[in-house]
């Protein structure tokens, strides 16, 4: 009798028992035409225009995206930050001076 009354609490635990579901939507960023677009969803948003945009890179916490504004030949490049929940653009340092920087691996 205990064995069924075992029995019998299991598996109603296990029919009665509470499911989490956490579904997240798809959420990516990309480059079209030297653009930087953000994919949430099937809704797809362009986030710049006019510029020349490469290597997006998302934050941990997935709010930021990082990424390089520049020209075609990779100079007066700058880093700016994307912030999807103030959604808006931003330079987190106005220059970074690179010019005759020469730092070499070893010094004999």
């Amino acid at each position: 009798m205990k064995i069924k009354l075992f029995f019998l609490f299991i598996v109603s635990f296990l029919i009665f028992l509470p499911t989490a579901s956490a579904e997240v939507p798809l959420k990516a960023a990309f480059i079209r035409e030297h653009q930087l677009w953000m994919l949430e969803g099937n809704k797809e948003q362009q986030l710049t225009k006019g510029r020349y945009i490469y290597s997006p890179k998302w934050s941990y916490d997935g709010r930021f995206i990082a990424y390089l504004d520049g020209d075609k030949n990779g100079e007066n490049t700058h880093l700016f930050v994307y912030d999807t929940k103030q959604q808006s653009s931003y330079q987190p340092y106005e220059t970074i001076e690179t010019t005759g920087f020469d730092c070499p691996l070893f010094s004999f």
